[in-house]
């Protein structure tokens, strides 16, 4: 620091000596300063309406000024030598120590810091930390500290306010707008449902002004023109609805409201209003038109009468079918109350009662009073007419004359009783004679037995013949008489049929006994299959034994050569019988009507074969009680095949 030259005297290098040791002494004591790390702030820091600390390397806090502890409400005393951390509740004091590490790296930290206070309100403060240099070394921070909670809140409640408005704005089913009192002007703003009422962009109207104009809907520019025009000129409110053509062709009715802006002068300087999308009330207005219109026409074209009236029963309105039908001028009719058309005073309150609770009602039937008097029969169909409360307000329907349908009604129905009458007398009348036929009948053919049992005719062949000639006469009239009274049970409903499992072959068994001498007659061989030991079928033992007999009666009368065979096949839930013979067969087109009453394919007192035509109609009858179905095959003079399938027993 100092240079010696031999040159100088004793007296020099003791002057020398003494500056040197001052020297030393005045770093000694600048080092025993800056050995304490910090030269304190003068008073005007410590007095500063900031709030100001320092901190060692360690975080320590080595000071803090008046204010910092006006704002933390913290002594000098408690915070000073402590971790200044322990000034920061648990949840900070991670991101406080990251700043302080970055600091005590050189940089400097400007941050804004959020804490909870007592009363649980948030205050907010802004640090300004930068670090404190000893030669090129850091050996502390100091910090600076603005408390911002005022501005803050106050940003806050701003932000607030814009996404309020933003969202508002953006959502709002409207379009809000402000723009000079000009068809053609620049929008000042424009906000809202733009694009989904339009089809355009915010951008596409402010980048073209004449855009509005030109949507604006042909037939409909000529009214805004002249709304715009008297509202610039009266200065009045615009209340105006008119179509506009969207960006991608549809029409849209849109509702245009504004009020003017004017200045000191009066003159307008802007207009500020909304639009609002129309289109689903003027389509439904349309509609309604259409419909009244519709409802209109169908009311005064109608051929029934239609009618509205209040509650009490004051007619509002009526078709002119109604007039023609009850016989009144309109006028007449419009101060007319139906309660003075009812006959029947009883059936107005009932009818009102079924209306009160049901809401409505179909085909009622009334007997009204014409205006000349005369008694008409009606269905009335009406429903109740309610306000919007809900409330009752009267009634409206449907009137139909039915007199000349309750009179054709009655001629039927009398008709009907007299041809049920004929059919019982005429069941009842078969009924008694067949009884009345059928009993003498018997009492002659055992008699007739009898005298041919006790009169020897061996040696006399006429009176033999004579006898057999009686016996086949008399059962056949039998016969005839036994196909009249089972027709005549089923027809008057007193046969009932008593399902069960049945033995079919027992039942085949009981027939080929009966039957086999009968075919030998003839000369016919009778085969039938009954070898099976049990196959039950679930049907009517009578009836199908009926069946069988009236199917055999006709093969053996129908076959003069060959053989009748009754099969039967076993299926997996049915079985089948078919009665086949080598008779003489049928026509084609006689097969449709072969299960009819009194037919047979020969007619007449010249027909060849004896018959009432009875046997095959009560087969079909059977065959229906027992759920079986029958189907016919044949071939002139080649035979017959009847085939029914029966339900298999479970």
């Amino acid at each position: 620091m100092f240079e010696y030259n031999n040159q100088s005297s004793a007296e020099d290098l003791v002057e020398i000596i003494i500056k040197q040791k001052e020297v030393i002494k005045e770093l000694k004591t600048k080092n025993e300063a800056i050995n304490n790390d910090f030269v304190f702030p003068e008073s005007g820091i410590a007095n500063a309406p900031y709030s100001y600390f320092k901190l060692d390397k360690n975080g320590h806090c080595k000071y803090v000024n008046k204010k910092w502890e006006a704002i933390h409400c913290i002594t000098r005393e408690t915070v000073i030598d402590t971790p200044y951390t322990d000034t920061f509740p648990p949840y900070l004091k991670d991101e406080f120590n990251s700043y302080f590490t970055r600091v005590m790296s050189g940089e400097k930290i400007s941050t804004e810091i959020a804490t909870l206070n007592k009363n649980k309100t948030i205050r907010y403060n802004r640090y300004q930390l930068c670090p404190v240099y000893k030669y090129d070394d850091i050996i502390g921070i100091e910090g600076f500290i603005d408390e911002i909670t005022p501005l803050k809140n106050a940003e806050e409640e701003l932000d607030a306010y814009r996404e309020k408005y933003k969202i508002i704005s953006e959502n709002i089913p409207v379009i809000v707008y402000s723009a000079l009192p000009d068809i053609d002007s620049t929008n000042l703003f424009l906000s809202g449902s733009i694009t989904e009422l339009t089809g355009y962009s915010k951008d596409d109207f402010f980048n073209d002004p004449k855009l509005w104009k030109s949507i604006i809907y042909t037939d409909d520019r000529k009214l805004v023109e002249a709304s715009l025009e008297k509202h610039r000129i009266t200065k009045s409110k615009l209340n105006i609805e008119y179509r506009i053509i969207t960006k991608s062709g549809d029409v849209k009715w849109i509702r245009d409201i504004a009020s003017p802006f004017t200045n000191a002068d009066g003159e307008i300087q802007r207009i500020s209003g909304f639009m609002e999308d129309i289109s689903e009330r003027k389509n439904a207005e349309r509609a309604l038109v259409i419909s009244e219109k519709k409802f209109r026409s169908l009311f005064d074209e109608s051929q029934d009468c239609i009618y509205i009236s209040s509650k009490n029963g004051q007619i509002i309105d009526i078709n002119p079918a109604g007039l023609k039908l009850l016989g009144y001028k309109k006028q007449q009719m419009m101060t007319q109350n139906v309660t003075s058309l009812y006959v029947n005073i009883a059936d107005r309150l009932r009818l009102k009662r079924i209306l009160e609770k049901e809401g409505f009602v179909k085909n009622f039937g009334v007997r009204l009073q014409k205006n000349n008097g005369s008694i008409i029969n009606c269905l009335l169909s009406s429903n109740v007419r309610k306000n919007e409360q809900g409330k009752t307000i009267g009634y409206q329907g449907i009137i139909r004359d039915v007199t000349a349908e309750k009179q054709s009604e009655l001629v039927l129905l009398k008709a009907k009783e007299q041809a049920e009458k004929a059919d019982r007398m005429k069941t009842e009348f078969l009924a008694q004679m067949s009884h009345e036929i059928r009993t003498p009948i018997n009492t002659i053919l055992s008699f007739t037995s009898l005298i041919n049992e006790e009169t020897d005719v061996s040696n006399n062949p006429i009176m033999e013949e004579y006898f057999n000639i009686l016996n086949r006469a008399g059962k056949r009239i039998i016969r005839t008489i036994d196909l009249i009274l089972n027709m005549a049970e089923i027809q008057t409903g007193s046969f009932c049929p008593k399902l069960s499992n049945i033995d079919l072959p027992g039942i085949l068994a009981d027939l080929y006994a009966e039957y086999k001498t009968i075919a030998a007659e003839k000369k016919l061989e009778l085969l039938m299959d009954f070898e099976k030991s049990s196959l039950n079928i679930y049907a009517d033992e009578y009836s199908v034994t009926q069946i069988l007999s009236n199917l055999l009666d006709n093969a053996i009368k129908y076959t003069n050569t060959g053989h009748i065979s009754v099969c039967f096949a076993e299926k997996e839930n049915t079985v089948e019988l078919s009665v086949s013979d080598t008779g003489i067969g049928m026509a084609k087109k006689y097969l449709a009507n072969v299960f009819d009453s009194f037919t047979q394919e020969e007619q007449g007192y010249t027909r060849k074969y004896e018959g009432s035509g009875l046997g095959l109609a009560l087969v079909k009858k059977y065959c229906e009680f027992n759920n079986a179905s029958i189907s016919v095959e044949s071939k002139k003079g080649k035979g017959t095949k009847f085939s029914i399938t029966f339900r298999k027993a479970d």
